[in-house]
């Protein structure tokens, strides 16, 4: 099966990074990389992939919760080559070395795939969670940075994207570690301020979280390295 990571960023470029260091880790190594961004910017010259460069937002899209994030993917999905399934990797993700390799073998039975309560780390208030991102029926939440599809999906996927909540894709859930969502970029991490204001440091759901001292459970979680990295983007 062959593969194609899809990657929208933006006024992020200390995050892309790491980014771009857990696609090249890949064991299975992915046959293209689609990078989009929304700001006009080139890619940075070490970076090979297929650069889409996102047209303005249409206001009725943009007003709508995750608007922004969701043209932006619709738009790079239009540049994905012919017979290549999807296995989206967001610019402030971690993603293990095992990601897409497991992906794939998932999509061997499913044709869109998401990861079920993953783990998410809210860096600048040492806080962390689990917890479904969705429920695991046809009319959930899609989430893109967690997903994976086969090519004949790709225009439902699309279709579904400006619908404001991507409710009519037929996603099977899956447990696995392969995937932490990182929160607070452009609230104390360094980056623009993701989709949604719910991931502030003094929003409810953040401060559900369980307390982190000393970053000690997201250093276990994704090891001392890993963890560091995204650390030393803290502001």
């Amino acid at each position: 099966m062959k593969t194609c990571v899809v990657t929208c960023t933006g006024a992020r470029w200390g995050m892309f990074a790491l980014c771009k260091r857990w696609v090249e880790r890949q064991t299975k190594k992915p046959d293209c990389w689609i990078v989009s961004t929304d700001t006009g910017e080139p890619l940075p010259p070490d970076v090979e992939a297929t650069h889409v460069a996102i047209p303005a937002c249409p206001k009725a899209i943009g007003r709508l919760p995750t608007g922004r994030a969701m043209w932006a993917l619709h738009q790079a999905l239009e540049k994905v080559p012919h017979n290549h399934s999807v296995v989206v990797m967001e610019d402030d993700d971690w993603y293990s070395e095992r990601h897409v390799e497991e992906a794939v073998a998932q999509l061997a039975s499913h044709p869109v795939i998401q990861i079920d309560r993953p783990w998410r780390h809210f860096l600048p208030v040492n806080r962390f969670s689990r917890g479904p991102s969705a429920s695991p029926n046809f009319t959930h939440k899609f989430v893109p940075g967690i997903a994976s599809f086969r090519w004949e999906m790709i225009e439902t996927v699309r279709e579904s994207l400006l619908d404001g909540a991507a409710t009519s894709i037929p996603i099977s859930f899956y447990e696995s570690d392969t995937v932490v969502s990182i929160k607070g970029v452009g609230h104390g991490l360094e980056g623009r301020a993701g989709a949604t204001s719910r991931h502030i440091p003094n929003h409810p759901k953040t401060l559900r979280g369980l307390i982190d001292k000393d970053h000690s459970e997201f250093r276990a979680r994704i090891g001392a390295i890993d963890a560091q990295a995204y650390l030393d983007l803290l502001l």
